[in-house]
């Protein structure tokens, strides 16, 4: 009995010692992952937010750099240095990115606006931009920065801009054609009040257009116009290289007050795509930014800076001329206005 009573006292002991050591490393554990903080009993957690993003406004050219602006707030619990980053992706898909900065916060708190420059902007068209936080230098390999929150917005770069105080001729030609069910006459095109002006003149199907002397490929088109009250009738803004069917990325808006467009792409002799869209507003009321961005396996189309549709593969691979017209199609009933009807165009960007 007394080896027995010996036996049991024996592991109950060695049992308490267990007891002992696993409670001993729990509170050291604890103590490494909960006690950072004086005691709390929050968790050591490295982590933040981007609470601000903003480009430079106005127009972005190309051969100038891009300036933005970005803040973060800690949302961990222990003082940390984090790192900050900023990025932009041109049309072609390539990302270019700005030196990654560290900013050490402590709980709760404020980076303040950070500043970062691009180097300046080559390709026109439709880039992105991203700003970023990690946990660590994202350059250095070891260790492995995390990506703790990112976001994006996008913008557009353009080469050349037509405010049409004058009709430059060497960048642009009057257009003297048939055209659907009448002719584009040169005298129905002039500039006047820092706008362009292409008239659908009173008792007639006659109609107006501009082409520029230089073609164009990939980039980003936009034109702010505002169409007349000429039911029958289409203001178009687009790119082509004859023959037809060939090569063509066209916007069509219809020239009345219910708010019709038109979007179609022709590649290799076929129309490749073509879509008909109600616009949330009367186009003969006001100014209106219509355009697209072309690029090489898709086409974007946009209306006051947003997108509206998309058109992926059968986009033509050929430097085209811009265009902008307005004139009577022959699929279309063909009314004669009963006074003089203007297109206005205050801008080109390409």
């Amino acid at each position: 009995m007394d080896v027995l009573r010996k036996n049991v006292v024996g592991n109950w002991l060695r049992a308490l010692a267990r007891l002992a050591r696993a409670s001993l490393l729990a509170v050291l554990l604890t103590a490494f992952v909960f006690g950072c903080s004086g005691g709390s009993n929050e968790v050591a957690r490295v982590d933040a937010e981007i609470n601000a993003f903003e480009i430079s406004a106005g127009e972005h050219r190309t051969g100038y750099p891009l300036l933005a602006s970005s803040r973060m707030e800690s949302t961990g619990t222990i003082r940390h240095t984090y790192w900050m980053g900023y990025s932009v992706q041109n049309p072609k898909g390539e990302w270019y990115d700005a030196p990654a900065i560290p900013v050490e916060l402590t709980p709760g708190q404020d980076s303040g606006a950070r500043g970062f420059t691009t180097r300046p902007l080559g390709t026109p068209g439709l880039y992105t931009a991203r700003t970023a936080v990690w946990t660590d230098d994202p350059s250095v390999k070891e260790p492995e920065a995390a990506l703790l929150d990112e976001y994006e917005t996008t913008f557009r770069v353009y080469e050349e801009r037509e405010d049409f105080d004058f009709l430059d001729p060497d960048r642009w030609g009057k257009t003297k054609d048939t055209a659907g069910q009448g002719e584009f006459q040169p005298d129905n095109v002039t500039t006047d009040d820092s706008n362009l002006r292409l008239k659908l003149p009173e008792n007639s199907l006659d109609g107006a257009e501009i082409k520029s002397k230089n073609a164009y490929g990939y980039g980003s088109y936009t034109a702010r116009i505002k169409v007349p009250d000429a039911p029958t009738s289409i203001t178009g803004f687009f790119l082509y290289e004859p023959p037809d069917f060939e090569s063509e990325i066209d916007v069509e808006i219809h020239n009345d007050p219910k708010g019709r467009i038109l979007f179609t792409t022709y590649a290799n002799g076929e129309q490749t795509h073509t879509r008909t869209m109600d616009l949330p507003f009367d186009p003969t009321a006001s100014f209106h930014t219509y355009g697209f961005e072309y690029q090489a396996n898709k086409v974007v189309f946009h209306i006051d800076g947003k997108p509206i549709t998309t058109f992926e593969g059968g986009i033509p691979d050929k430097p085209m001329n811009l265009y902008l017209n307005t004139w009577y199609p022959k699929w279309l009933d063909g009314e004669k206005p009963t006074e003089n009807r203007n297109v206005l165009v205050d801008y080109i960007d390409n």
